[in-house]
């Protein structure tokens, strides 16, 4: 078993043991979104999510999960609406600028896109590796890996600076 699959049946094993808690569906639906390629795996996503959101409405990270298995569907509308439901908490904020910059991006507001790629680099969030890689195979967009970011910027001041 690979990784999300190994995840994903950790997380069934949770579920079924509490089923009343909410991130735990979240989560599962999070960890086989990098499954995308294999089919039906977008339905199970969203079932999973949609069952988070039905335990805790207030659940951001489940709106968030949501909006991106929809960005990946390609239900670009749908995507939007969670996003900028998620625009408005503090706590998932941060994601939602990136997301809402791929989607305006697509759409063709090319100004505001960069606008909202400009506040992704400057926030605290970390896009995945897999939504990184899917974004540029899918769209062709070369998105800010913030972790490679700061390994590169480590790397320079050593160079520059050796103990």
């Amino acid at each position: 078993l690979g990784e999300s699959d190994k995840a994903v049946a950790d997380l069934d094993i949770a579920i079924k043991a509490d089923p009343r808690k909410a991130i735990l569906y979240n989560n599962r639906a999070w960890v086989r979104l990098p499954l995308y390629s294999q089919p039906g795996v977008f339905d199970l996503c969203l079932q999973d999510c949609d069952q988070a959101i039905k335990l805790d409405r207030h659940l951001m990270s489940a709106y968030d999960s949501r909006g991106t298995v929809y960005l990946f569907k390609g239900d670009y509308a749908k995507a939007r609406a969670d996003f900028e439901l998620c625009k408005k908490n503090k706590d998932s904020a941060d994601a939602a600028e990136l997301h809402l910059a791929i989607l305006d991006k697509l759409a063709g507001d090319n100004a505001k896109a960069a606008s909202e790629f400009a506040n992704y680099e400057k926030n605290e969030y970390e896009a995945d590796p897999f939504e990184l890689q899917f974004y540029k195979d899918k769209f062709g967009m070369d998105i800010l890996d913030k972790t490679k970011k700061e390994t590169d910027k480590d790397e320079k001041a050593e160079r520059q600076d050796p103990k």
